[in-house]
C-alpha cells in the first residue's frame, strides 16, 4: 500500500489543530471570523473521522496549488474513489482551512463539492486531510480536453449547473472569492459543483481584502480602488461568473488557446485595460457608488479604449444569432458592478430557454463516453500496429 510521503516525500509533518483565536475590533468582524473559528473537539463532532493508512490507499497526487495538494484514494471500506486534500504549511493559512471546513459543512447542494470527514495520519494531532467526492476534472482541463465535442448546447446545461451553485451560495450569504476554472469540478457524470472555499466568507456587510479574489477573474471596482480593503457584496462573484462563461463560449476562439483566460496581463494595469477593451470603460463624468473610493485618474488614462461593450461584437464571430448569448454575458460583466444581474435572477435569464435547446447531464456524460471509447480505440489500433 502506497503512503502519501511515498507519494509526495517533501511533505511537511506540521501539527495544528490546537484551535486557534482571532483577535477582532468590531462586531462585524467578530461575526464572519467565528464561523471560521473550529477547535479540535468541534471537529470530532461534527464529522466522521478516520485513520489515514486504515482507511485508504493512496493512488497518486493529482493537483497541487499554491496552499495544498490533492491525492486520488481507495476507500478499503467501500472501494469508492475520493479526493484526500492536503493542506501545506497549515499553522499559517489555518484560518483558510477552517472557513472552507465550516463553510462547506454549511452547504449541502448537488453543484457544490461534498465534504465526506477527515482522515488523520495518525494520532488526533497529526497532520489532518479532508476527504472529498471525487471529480474527475476541472473546468478547464474538461474544456479543452472535449471541446470538439461540446455544443452551446452543452455549454449552456455546465453553465446552469454553475449558477445553480452559486445561487445557493448566495442564498445562504456567502461569498465564494474564487471562482475560476480550477475551482470548478466535473465528473465523468457530466455533473458540475463549485469548490475550494478557501478564500469564501460570509457577506454580512462591512469591508474585504480586495485582492482575495484571483486577479484575472477579479472585478474592475477592486482594481480601481486605491484603499486595501472595499466593502462588496454578490456582484463580484457575479463578475468571476462572467469570466468563465465568456471563456467557454469562445472555446473555438482557436486565437485565444495560447491564453486560455479572457481578461489576462502581466499586472493590474495590462489586466484593467483587457478588461476595458472587451466590456466598455466607465463614462468620465459617471460616478459610481462612493463606497468604492474610485481613483478616476486611474480610468483616464485609458483614452483610447472603446467607451461601448464589445462583447456583441466577439461573440458575433462564432454565433449566428447572438442576442440571447450576448444580452447573457453583458448582464454578468456591467462595468458598474450595480447593473449586474444576480444569480438568482441569471437562472431564469432567456439564454437558458432560446435556441438551441439547453442538453442534459446525460448529454454531457455521453460525450465523455464517447470521446474516451474513441481514445482507448486509438490506443489499441496503435498498439496493434
Amino acid at each position: 500500500m502506497k503512503r502519501i510521503r511515498d507519494v509526495d516525500r517533501d511533505e511537511s509533518e506540521n501539527r495544528f489543530l490546537s484551535g486557534f483565536k482571532t483577535n477582532v475590533q468590531s462586531r462585524k468582524k467578530k461575526k464572519i471570523n467565528a464561523v471560521c473559528k473550529i477547535t479540535q473537539t468541534q471537529l470530532l463532532q461534527e464529522f466522521k473521522i478516520y485513520n489515514l493508512y486504515e482507511t485508504f490507499e493512496i493512488v497518486e497526487k493529482i493537483n497541487e496549488g499554491a496552499y495544498g495538494k490533492v491525492y486520488k484514494a481507495i476507500n478499503k471500506l467501500d472501494n469508492n474513489i475520493y479526493a484526500l486534500k492536503y493542506n501545506k504549511n497549515p499553522e499559517r493559512i489555518k484560518e483558510l482551512i477552517m472557513r472552507e471546513v465550516k463553510f462547506l459543512q454549511k452547504l449541502d447542494h448537488k453543484n457544490i463539492v461534498k465534504l465526506y470527514g477527515i482522515a488523520y495520519e495518525g494520532e488526533l494531532d497529526s497532520n489532518f486531510y479532508m476527504i472529498f467526492e471525487y471529480m474527475d476534472y476541472d473546468l478547464r482541463t474538461f474544456a479543452f480536453k472535449y471541446e470538439k465535442s461540446l455544443t452551446l448546447s452543452h455549454i449552456k446545461n455546465i453553465l446552469k449547473q454553475i449558477l445553480c451553485g452559486l445561487d445557493h451560495l448566495h442564498r445562504q450569504k456567502i461569498l465564494h472569492l474564487d471562482i475560476k476554472p480550477a475551482n470548478i469540478l466535473i465528473n465523468k457524470k457530466g455533473e458540475v459543483k463549485l469548490a475550494d472555499f478557501g478564500m469564501s466568507n460570509l457577506c454580512m456587510g462591512g469591508k474585504y481584502p480586495k485582492n482575495s479574489i484571483t486577479q484575472n477573474y477579479r472585478p474592475p471596482e477592486l482594481f480601481l480602488t486605491p484603499n486595501e480593503s472595499i466593502e462588496y457584496k454578490y456582484e463580484v462573484d457575479i463578475w468571476s461568473y462572467g469570466c468563465v462563461a465568456l471563456e467557454l463560449l469562445l472555446l473555438k476562439d482557436r486565437d485565444r488557446h495560447a491564453n486560455q483566460m479572457m481578461f489576462y496581463g502581466s499586472n493590474d494595469l495590462d489586466i484593467l485595460n483587457c478588461i476595458f477593451s472587451v466590456c466598455g470603460s466607465p463614462v468620465k463624468d459617471k460616478v459610481w457608488d462612493d463606497a468604492f473610493s474610485i481613483n478616476r485618474n486611474y480610468v483616464l488614462k485609458y483614452e483610447n479604449i472603446p467607451k461601448k461593450s464589445q462583447i456583441d461584437h466577439i461573440l458575433g464571430l462564432f454565433y449566428k444569432d447572438c442576442t440571447k448569448v450576448t444580452s447573457f454575458v453583458q448582464d454578468l460583466l456591467k462595468i458598474d458592478p450595480k447593473q449586474r444581474k444576480s444569480a438568482n435572477v441569471m437562472l431564469y435569464h432567456e439564454f437558458f430557454q432560446a435556441d438551441p435547446d439547453m442538453s442534459t447531464t446525460d448529454d454531457i456524460r455521453n460525450i465523455i463516453l464517447d470521446v474516451d471509447l474513441s481514445e482507448s480505440k486509438e490506443l489499441i489500433s496503435y498498439d496493434d500496429i
